[in-house]
């Protein structure tokens, strides 16, 4: 599959030169890189440009994302922690039965 993706806020809107009061975040580069042999791969803060993601796991937490032009093959897979999962629970809570949602998040 051929995933091309972006959390909302677009690279170009946070680093924008002309408001220098806005929020600039921080998130690391990876280009051309291949992640293969069950390797833990942290979504979060990260853009991946033309990667290819073979056999990995890939966790993410909520934070700042981006894939451009990368490769993803059947064997990856996704967690989800931190506020993702909190922020999973709570949609699946509106869209599912409440008995369905886990015992910690229930009052």
């Amino acid at each position: 599959m051929n995933l091309t993706l972006a959390s909302l806020e677009a690279p170009d809107f946070i680093h924008s030169p002309d408001n220098p009061t806005k929020y600039v975040a921080q998130f690391e580069e990876l280009r051309d890189a291949t992640f293969d042999n069950g390797e833990w791969v942290i979504v979060d803060n990260r853009h991946f440009y033309n990667c290819k993601f073979v056999q990995c796991h890939l966790v993410y937490a909520g934070g700042l994302f981006g894939f451009y032009n990368c490769e993803v093959g059947f064997e990856v897979v996704l967690s989800l922690t931190g506020a993702a999962k909190r922020g999973q629970v709570l949609f699946d809570a509106f869209n599912k039965d409440i008995e369905n949602v886990p015992i910690p998040f229930r009052g």
